[in-house]
């Protein structure tokens, strides 16, 4: 999507660097996972973090965490965090919950969703 830098007039139309409406500049606005409402919950074992850190550390870092807490009768962090990857929250729904996967053939972590786990 893009707006008109004078206006403030909305383009859906990708090819268009003009204002329809005014004839102003108008300027590209990438999404943004937090405006979006793609919150999601997750648990890491206290394992993973002593063991594994460095690998899981780089998805961390693509997260924007907003809740972390310690569960100690479950030995996990229950995080409250922002990821592209997630699903867009419905309104008045609670964030949905990702496991942590491991992609062997990539080396690397990725967020599953728990419902689509157990549909498959």
């Amino acid at each position: 999507m893009k707006i008109c830098r004078k206006c403030g007039a909305k383009e859906e139309n990708e090819v268009l660097f003009i204002c329809s409406e005014c004839g102003g500049p108008l300027r590209t606005i990438k999404s943004n996972p937090f405006t979006e409402g793609k919150f999601g919950i997750f648990h890491v074992n206290l394992d993973s973090v002593t063991d594994n850190y460095e690998e899981l550390l780089k998805l961390l870092q693509e997260c924007f965490i907003t809740r972390c807490e310690y569960l100690y009768h479950m030995g996990v962090f229950n995080i409250t965090a922002v990821h592209p990857s997630f699903e867009k929250m419905k309104e008045g729904q609670p964030p949905e919950l990702y496991d942590i996967m491991y992609h062997e053939d990539k080396l690397e972590y990725f967020f599953r969703n728990v419902k689509k786990r157990e549909v498959n």
